[in-house]
């Protein structure tokens, strides 16, 4: 065999070992870069937000308050405000658009009468919209998050998971694979740019120009996952004291 098709034989071994690989361990970084997502001025605004996010943890229970930022992150972007009904956490109830807000207000009413707090918009009162998150998110886990004072990351994931709909899951080309049905392959989840880690988003998604209406999407998620995030303020958590 010359040194030609030798070549052309490791290459085709090498591609089926990574193929492989990826199906059984999940996505692989293949590059590194800057070490942390947020910025300065986000961080500002997550010590702004702490007070909203530690009052939720606290009433909820069971988790830690850092647990809160990346859905506002991904929900939001940390804003103060979204297009769509559902506040900068975006509860999105599954129900038709022109029941939407009455889904809302009666899940949101049922979640005060659960912890004994005054109804209010979550709109513009972050107290509240803080604890409707947590509750969502705490529902959402299979298992206890927080175990002696120390999140489990896999039930946190698999809870972040369930926040943004478990059917979400991607191969890198955008297509779904019954095996990979897990929160490791779910771009809101586990998608880590700076370190070669990304999903394909191919569907559909809320239009924020077309109140009810949906847009569809086919591009690779620029956006670090909510575990990603967690993981970060943790290893960041001296600067948010």
């Amino acid at each position: 065999m010359n040194l030609a098709a030798l070549i052309d034989l490791a290459r085709r071994v090498w591609t089926i070992v990574s193929s492989v690989l990826k199906k059984r361990e999940g996505p692989i970084a293949v590059s590194s870069g800057p070490a942390f997502y947020f910025d300065r001025a986000q961080m500002a605004r997550i010590r702004e937000f702490r007070k909203y996010y530690a009052y939720a943890a606290t009433v909820v229970g069971g988790m830690k308050w850092e647990a809160l930022v990346p859905i506002h992150f991904r929900e939001a972007s940390l804003g103060y405000k979204v297009k769509r009904l559902g506040g900068i956490y975006q509860l999105e109830p599954g129900v038709p658009a022109d029941q939407t807000a009455e889904a809302i207000r009666k899940h949101v009413t049922e979640v005060c009468n659960r912890y004994g707090i005054a109804y209010a918009d979550i709109e513009s009162n972050y107290h509240l919209a803080s604890v409707v998150a947590a509750d969502e998110l705490k529902s959402k886990a299979h298992g206890a998050m927080l175990v002696n004072g120390v999140m489990d990351e896999a039930v946190l994931a698999d809870a972040y998971w369930g926040y943004n709909g478990r059917s979400n899951y991607h191969t890198p080309d955008g297509t779904k694979d019954p095996e990979r049905k897990h929160w490791s392959y779910s771009p809101y989840v586990s998608t880590d740019p700076l370190r070669g880690v990304q999903f394909r988003l191919k569907g559909t998604v809320p239009d924020a120009n077309a109140p009810g209406g949906r847009r569809h999407i086919d591009t690779l998620d620029p956006r670090p996952g909510a575990l990603i995030l967690y993981r970060e303020l943790i290893q960041r958590s001296a600067e948010l004291a």
